[in-house]
């Protein structure tokens, strides 16, 4: 595991160069995630993997998002239905194995917590713009119509609970979609999955 003071420091001299310190990596659409689940109903497959290897991060983002109490789970959804899904006011609602939950936070909310965690004070704000913009693009995107046959993909960016420990190793999290319907029949959907290693295992 890289060690965090040596994470620390090389983030310590990206900035004082005036680089950008965080990053999305395009690679971060197809890592396998440490708890991954799946199910599907109502015409509708979900996905989720969280992404917690501490080393994978830092390679992905050049920050530790674990340490920032940052979780990133990607989540997967595929239409299968011959009426579109709208996505626009769904919920996403995430607790771990003992019951706490999960904040959902904006991209721009997620970069804020790494610049606060990091301690970053001196910045270019055009390099900040830039990371705020990496990772709106990398989101899980709810403004259009999920079509018919449409598979989309995205990171959805969760703040961990105040009590909880981001080192434990939690057995599972469960991921509830909701406020999901369809326009054309009113149909409303609502998703359960539970995300755990043994189904992140059988993914590898």
């Amino acid at each position: 595991m890289i060690s965090r003071c040596a994470a620390l420091f090389l983030l310590i001299l990206i900035v004082a160069g005036c680089g950008k310190p965080f990053r999305v990596s395009p690679q971060v659409q197809s890592v396998p995630g440490e708890l991954a689940g799946q199910t599907a109903s109502h015409q509708l497959a979900v996905q989720a993997h969280a992404l917690m290897d501490e080393d994978e991060l830092m390679s992905l983002f050049n920050g530790n998002l674990i340490l920032a109490r940052l979780l990133v789970v990607r989540v997967s959804l595929s239409n299968q239905g011959d009426e579109p899904i709208r996505l626009r006011g769904l919920q996403l609602r995430l607790k771990d194995a003992q019951g706490q939950t999960f904040q959902w936070l904006t991209p721009r909310r997620a970069v804020e917590q790494l610049y606060d965690y990091y301690q970053i004070s001196t910045y270019r704000i055009a390099a900040r713009k830039e990371i705020e913009a990496e990772f709106d693009q990398a989101a899980l995107q709810l403004e259009q119509d999920l079509q018919p046959g449409e598979r989309r993909q995205g990171l959805v960016y969760f703040r961990f609970p105040k009590n909880g420990d981001p080192f434990d190793r939690t057995d599972h999290l469960m991921v509830r979609v909701e406020r999901l319907r369809r326009p054309t029949s009113g149909q409303r959907i609502s998703i359960e999955l539970r995300l755990d290693r043994s189904q992140a295992t059988a993914e590898h």
